[in-house]
């Protein structure tokens, strides 16, 4: 039996929805799990109930978007669903996200005849195909094909999402009865690993722990650097695929996570 904190549905930006999830984790023995959506609960809090009735333990997660020198992600565990503070992060977040994919058609439609800004405002989709609005959009506009298509049209722009700061997000989900993990902590340099400088900034930020089994991470070595740091600096020890479904070739229970490689203090 297996454990994977960290997927998502299409509460956010992952593909499958909650029963798809829960047959593909049986499939892949995967009997413990937390599905983690961008900043929304909205998927996290019925799957807890419809986990148990097939046997499986889902705990309470949500990862949350920070903002300190770029965008970084906090993936949380145990809270409170209800907590008034969480809940009031998340809907700003939100907010901030929907700004900003609007905004970044806004500019481009200023460059590129082919996009129509009005039709963005008037346009949906089908949340089963995975990702954001504006990418759908720019998608179906024909103006890219994928993802790397999506950030190659849009980097010269230099808008980002003012998330709230990492101290403020930390101590929130701590107080929601949290615990916050620093998610796939190669993504922030370029598929490097964080330096220690860096890593301790984020442990003097409140963090709780690191998730240091992830796709984002490339080998054993560096796996075993972040669980060093942990160890060293009393901090606990998470892991998970970021499954997203087949909208990203990232597969469910890549790296494969038994409980006794996490120290989830006593979570799970």
């Amino acid at each position: 039996m297996y454990i994977d904190l960290h997927m998502h549905t299409t509460a956010s930006d992952g593909a499958w929805t909650r029963s798809e999830l829960l047959d593909l984790l049986a499939k892949y023995n995967i009997t413990t799990f937390a599905v983690t959506d961008h900043d929304t609960t909205q998927n996290s809090q019925p799957m807890i109930s419809e986990a148990e009735a097939r046997g499986m333990h889902c705990i309470p997660g949500v990862e949350i978007s920070t903002l300190y020198d770029r965008e970084y992600h906090i993936t949380c565990y145990g809270i409170d669903f209800e907590h008034s503070g969480l809940q009031s992060i998340l809907s700003y977040n939100r907010e901030e996200r929907s700004t900003l994919n609007r905004e970044t058609v806004r500019q481009l439609s200023e460059q590129d005849a082919r996009i129509n800004f009005d039709q963005y405002e008037s346009y949906t989709y089908d949340p089963i195909r995975g990702g954001w609005k504006s990418l759908n959009f720019l998608i179906d506009q024909g103006v890219i094909q994928d993802i790397p298509g999506y950030f190659a049209c849009s980097q010269h722009l230099t808008m980002c999402a003012e998330c709230l700061p990492p101290e403020i997000v930390i101590q929130t989900v701590k107080d929601a009865g949290g615990i916050p993990f620093l998610a796939h902590p190669n993504v922030y340099q370029g598929g490097e690993l964080m330096s220690r400088d860096h890593l301790m900034q984020w442990r003097d930020f409140g963090i709780a722990g690191i998730e240091c089994y992830s796709p984002s991470v490339n080998d054993l070595s560096e796996t075993n650097y972040y669980i060093d740091f942990c160890k060293q600096n009393n901090l606990l020890i998470s892991g998970g695929s970021d499954y997203h479904g087949p909208f990203l070739d990232r597969p469910l229970g890549n790296p494969l996570i038994t409980r006794d490689m996490l120290d989830l203090g006593g979570l799970v």
